[in-house]
């Protein structure tokens, strides 16, 4: 069952490198495969969105890249309460269009989360006379054994009601698939985003295929219609300091 209001766990299908969708995805309006060994393809690499545990954050020559080239995310936490590297993509998020946002993750150690946040994928979304803005919905790679992928709403700091009408202000909810995250390979995460500062956006999100979360009938963000899309290593706490993670194949579709 997938994931309306409530969800239940799904089961997992594996798949490896060689069984991901074949890339660019029809109906691309922007894509990124690093080949050109830079990150000219985003074209910008947002090391302004990065935090001092940022310590590295380029695309490498990766032995264990889909191509040649990949985007390489190291985060040291070390003393801090949190490390983050993140990489943005706005005009897409910006326009108000329905997209499909996809990237695969390569996670080359067996690592767990202390805290219960290991944010790889967000949206936010400023505030109108705020002096900040909130993630949205992000996805997570979580849990104190075996992680998790997770679905979280993380709006509501500056009073926003969400993510359904009757929640209420309600900054940090969070559901689980129950879909283990393997280690060793690549794993691609697909998100759609119809957008709302209503009720009436949909969210829905695939890992490896399967779709393990359909939100209807939500709200995604506050009514300035500033909305940002990045991918991300970001934590307050891994077994796991420093930790590396890779990302590739990233790209914004239509349905």
């Amino acid at each position: 069952m997938i994931l309306s209001a409530t969800m239940s766990a799904l089961a997992f299908v594996a798949c490896d490198t060689a069984e991901l969708a074949a890339f660019p995805p029809a109906g691309s309006v922007w894509h990124a495969d690093h080949e050109t060994g830079s990150e000219s393809q985003w074209p910008d690499i947002t090391t302004n969105w990065d935090d001092a545990g940022c310590k590295d954050h380029r695309v490498v020559d990766y032995e264990n890249s889909i191509g040649q080239y990949a985007m390489k995310m190291t985060i040291d936490q070390g003393s801090l309460d949190k490390a983050g590297c993140r990489q943005a993509r706005l005009p897409e998020a910006q326009s108000g269009n329905t997209y499909i946002y996809e990237v695969s993750y390569y996670l080359p150690q067996k690592v767990a989360t202390l805290h219960e946040m290991w944010n790889v994928f967000q949206y936010k979304s400023t505030c109108s006379g705020c002096s900040g803005s909130d993630p949205m919905f992000t996805v997570g790679f979580e849990g104190n054994s075996t992680p998790t992928v997770h679905l979280n709403w993380k709006g509501g700091n500056y009073g926003l009601a969400g993510p359904f009408a009757d929640s209420g202000v309600r900054p940090n909810q969070q559901w689980d698939s129950g879909v283990a995250v393997p280690f060793g390979r690549w794993n691609e995460l697909s998100v759609l985003l119809d957008q709302s500062t209503a009720f009436d956006g949909h969210v829905t999100v695939w890992f490896n295929g399967v779709k393990v979360f359909d939100l209807a009938d939500v709200r995604t963000g506050y009514d300035s219609g500033d909305m940002r899309w990045s991918v991300n290593n970001y934590s307050n706490g891994l077994t796991i300091d420093p930790y590396t993670l890779y990302i590739d194949n990233a790209s914004i579709r239509t349905p």
